[in-house]
Formats: structure tokens, sequence, C-alpha cells
């Protein structure tokens, strides 16, 4: 369930990306529409997520394998965008297909 959820959510990401791509461009601001564009590494599995640090410096975060994989995932779908390509590169890990 999680899995379809987060490939629909990237689907979604594509969808609005693409639209405010065109709405860019509709405004003569291709150089801006040339560069737009997303990467999605979507995969599964155990992370530790929550608050870290102290009263004086804190942040929310998120660690594990499974962070560092869809980290890599998005790393090697990001490529340069260029008019004649999607603006949107999604790729999931095996896991989340099951």
């Amino acid at each position: 369930e999680d899995n379809v959820r987060a490939v629909v959510c990237a689907l979604e990401i594509h969808e609005r990306i693409q639209n405010l791509r065109a709405e860019i461009q509709s405004n003569n601001d291709s150089g801006l529409a040339k560069i737009l564009g997303v990467s999605i590494g979507i995969t599964s599995g155990k992370v530790f997520c929550g608050i870290v640090g102290d009263q004086y410096r804190c942040e929310y975060t998120i660690h594990g394998e499974s962070v560092n994989f869809a980290n890599n995932l998005m790393a090697h779908a990001s490529t340069r965008i260029s008019e004649k390509h999607d603006v949107v590169k999604i790729l999931v890990g095996a896991e989340v297909k099951d």
C-alpha cells in the first residue's frame, strides 16, 4: 500500500512539473523551463526518523540504508534536462515493486 502511494505521488509530481514547465514556457521564459526538472528515487525499508540534537540546535532527519539507496537512485536518475527529454526522472528500487 505504501509503495503504491509513493509511486502515485511521484507520478503526480511528474504531472505537476510538466504543467509548471508548460506555464513557464508560455510566459516566454524558456531558459528557466529548460533547467526545471526533478529526480525521484523510491525505495522501501527500515529507517530512523525524528528530531536529533539538543535544545540549542536540532533538526528533523531520516537515516538508514533505505534513505541512502533512495538518494543513490535519485542521483542516478538526475540527468541534464533538455527540451526533448522528460522533466522528471523516477527510479524505483526492486523491493518497492513487490
